[in-house]
């Protein structure tokens, strides 16, 4: 049996369109030649196109980015973390937009990172339990600033309830990019990667690192952030499918009693699949389990960090 990926089928292109044309006829009159659309560019093309299109979008929305700091974080390296989020490159899709702190600190920690943001030429826009703690030159959040893509030198600075109220501020505002947490307990950084659905989640770490390259990707085609086929930085294999090629000596199918098992352990998650196929003649039988579990998805090496 030979695997791997197929030499290109002759006929197979990437075709490369104005956006004009892409939406006023093709994606329509080439049903049957074009596999699949990724729009790149602002959210009216993208939305445009998956308006239009018959055949699949795969779709780069607009990069929402949250970091929540949670009362148990390191505030030395909060700092650091979120004057790179947000300052370091203000306007690519996985620079922190937001800034979401626990009420149980947001004393202490707004003063101090609304300050490092702004001296380096940020604009805080706080909501209201924020606004007295972030500074004189922050202004008030308007109500369009909750998921907005600033994509400038201009940050929402949030004050939520505990990891619930950040959880739940992300899943009415977000859009499924990149999402973090800044803490030093185990628990809650657990808690967050699992409750929060984004194609990147980061813990003691930068938005920033969500990035084709930085994954081992190569050169990146863009963030997706629908889940079919591709979830996240898609590199050169996500603009790839997979065949197979059986080569035999006589097989047939059919007849064949029994019973083929095979397992798989995703460590990282705490989740456990299992899929079993019974087989009798052509009949197959699938199944698969999601294990009681209390693993982390932080392996036993991965934390604390060095």
């Amino acid at each position: 049996m030979q695997t791997g990926p197929p030499s290109r089928p002759e006929g197979s292109n990437l075709i490369r369109a104005p956006a004009t044309r892409l939406i006023e006829d093709p994606i329509s009159g080439l049903r049957g030649g074009l596999d699949v659309v990724i729009p790149r560019g602002g959210t009216a093309l993208i939305e445009a196109v998956s308006d239009a299109a018959r055949v699949p979008v795969i779709q780069h929305w607009q990069g929402v980015c949250h970091l929540f700091v949670h009362a148990d974080a390191d505030l030395d390296q909060a700092e650091q973390v979120v004057v790179n989020a947000k300052t370091q490159r203000p306007g690519v899709c996985n620079a922190m937009e937001a800034l979401l702190v626990d009420a149980a600190i947001a004393d202490r920690a707004i003063p101090r990172l609304a300050r490092a943001m702004a001296d380096r030429g940020c604009e805080i826009r706080a909501c209201e339990r924020s606004i007295g703690l972030a500074g004189e030159g922050a202004v008030p959040a308007q109500g369009d600033d909750r998921g907005r893509e600033f994509l400038d030198l201009i940050c929402l600075v949030q004050v939520v309830e505990g990891l619930e109220g950040a959880l739940d501020h992300i899943r009415r505002h977000g859009s499924r990019h990149t999402e973090g947490i800044l803490t030093s307990d185990l628990a809650t950084a657990d808690a967050f990667v699992r409750g929060v659905d984004a194609s990147c989640v980061v813990v003691n770490a930068s938005t920033r690192f969500n990035d084709g390259g930085c994954l081992g990707l190569g050169a990146e085609l863009g963030i997706s952030t629908s889940k079919l086929h591709a979830y996240g930085p898609m590199g050169l294999v996500h603009l790839t499918t997979e065949r197979r090629q059986d080569a035999g000596q006589g097989e047939q199918r059919g007849g064949l009693a029994g019973t083929v098992r095979a397992e798989q352990a995703h460590h990282f998650t705490g989740i456990h699949v299992q899929a079993e196929a019974t087989h009798d003649g052509n009949t197959a039988v699938p199944g698969c389990e999601i294990a009681d579990t209390d693993e982390s998805v932080f392996g036993a090496h991965d934390w604390p960090p060095p």
